[in-house]
């Protein structure tokens, strides 16, 4: 077998346990409310955990997120906000659907939408393939 075929496995399969880590805190913080498991979550996740990662990358110049240009920022913050409500949908949802199905039906959608959205957005895109 080749060997990046070994490796892209491998690297789908951590990605599946990675993924699924964020049930953790629900399953061993029972004595929180739901809804402030998640909201920590979600700070620890999008807000303190991406922040620092780029303070180390950028050894803690977080000036470099002012360099971004409007047009950028603006999809960026839209695109945040949609993927917001996305979780909160899909976190309702566990409370009807249960775990399994809940990602059978998110992640199906969510590829197949993401896979043809390029088709159907194209002509109306803000970046072209030119300024990546």
């Amino acid at each position: 077998m080749n060997t990046q075929i070994i490796v892209a496995i491998g690297l789908a399969a951590l990605a599946g346990i990675l993924n699924g880590s964020f049930v953790t805190p629900k399953k061993y913080l029972w004595f929180l409310s739901d809804d402030k498991i998640w909201l920590y979550f979600y700070i620890l996740t999008y807000v303190i955990l991406p922040l620092s990662t780029l303070g180390w990358l950028t050894n803690g110049n977080l000036s470099i997120l002012l360099q971004i240009p409007s047009k950028y920022a603006f999809l960026l913050i839209f695109s945040g906000l949609v993927f917001g409500i996305g979780m909160i949908a899909f976190a309702l949802a566990f409370n009807y659907l249960g775990l399994g199905i809940n990602f059978v039906i998110n992640i199906s959608i969510g590829t197949a939408l993401t896979a043809l959205s390029f088709l159907i957005l194209k002509p109306y895109l803000i970046i072209s393939s030119f300024e990546l």
